[in-house]
C-alpha cells in the first residue's frame, strides 16, 4: 500500500480515522469528492478494509445495541459448536431477523426466518473492494438531522452518470447502519 493515499486530502468526502484504505477504495472515494463539492454535502467514509475478526467485532456491537443475546469473543471467527455452526451464527441470523443486513465473517448458513438456510458469503469489505458512507453521523457520532442517505444515494447517482468510469460497481442502502455501502472494481 501507498504511504499516502489521494483520499485522505479530500475536502468533502472524508475518510473517518481509522478506516483501512486500499488503491481500489481510494480510487473511488478520491474520484467521489468533487461530485460531494459539487452538492456542498460533507461526508464520512467510516468503513473500507475489513478483517473476519474486525466484522464479528461489529456483529457483537449490534448484539448489544440490538439487546441480542451472544457469547463469543472477536477471537471465535473460527469456533464452532458441537452441531458444526459457528458460535456467533444464531447471534448473526438474530440480528437479520430483527431487519440489520450484515455479513458473516465466514460464509454461513442463516438459521433464523430471513432466507432461512441460504449461504450468506462474508463481506466485499475483506477484499478490499468495499466502502461505506455514513449519512447523518460525524465519527464522533454525532448526529445531523438534516443530513439523509437519499442525499449520498444522490450524488452516487449524478457521479456514474458523469463518468461511469469512476470504479462503482453496485450501492446498497444500509439503513438500519445509516450508511450506503459501495462495492469498487479492482485493479487486480
Amino acid at each position: 500500500m501507498p504511504e499516502e493515499f489521494k483520499s485522505l486530502s479530500n475536502k468533502f468526502l472524508k475518510v473517518a480515522s481509522g478506516v483501512i484504505l486500499t488503491n481500489d477504495i481510494d480510487d473511488v472515494i478520491f474520484a467521489l469528492d468533487p461530485y460531494f463539492e459539487h452538492f456542498n454535502r460533507v461526508r464520512w467514509v467510516v468503513s473500507g478494509l475489513r478483517t473476519p475478526d474486525k466484522q464479528l467485532d461489529i456483529i457483537i456491537q449490534y448484539c448489544v445495541s440490538k439487546k441480542v443475546q451472544y457469547n463469543f469473543t472477536i477471537n471465535d471467527v473460527d469456533t464452532k459448536n458441537p452441531d458444526g455452526t459457528y458460535v456467533w451464527q444464531l447471534a448473526w441470523s438474530t440480528l437479520l431477523d430483527k431487519g440489520l443486513l450484515i455479513n458473516p465473517p465466514r460464509a454461513a448458513k442463516c438459521l433464523g426466518t430471513y432466507k432461512h438456510g441460504i449461504l450468506i458469503n462474508p463481506s466485499p469489505h475483506f477484499r478490499g473492494i468495499a466502502f461505506d458512507i455514513s449519512s447523518s453521523r460525524d465519527p464522533n457520532g454525532n448526529y445531523d438531522p438534516t443530513q439523509t442517505l437519499n442525499q449520498i444515494i444522490e450524488v452516487a447517482e449524478y457521479a456514474v452518470e458523469q463518468n461511469s468510469d469512476i470504479g462503482i460497481v453496485s450501492t446498497q442502502e444500509e439503513r438500519q447502519q445509516d450508511c450506503l455501502h459501495f462495492n469498487c472494481e479492482s485493479e487486480g
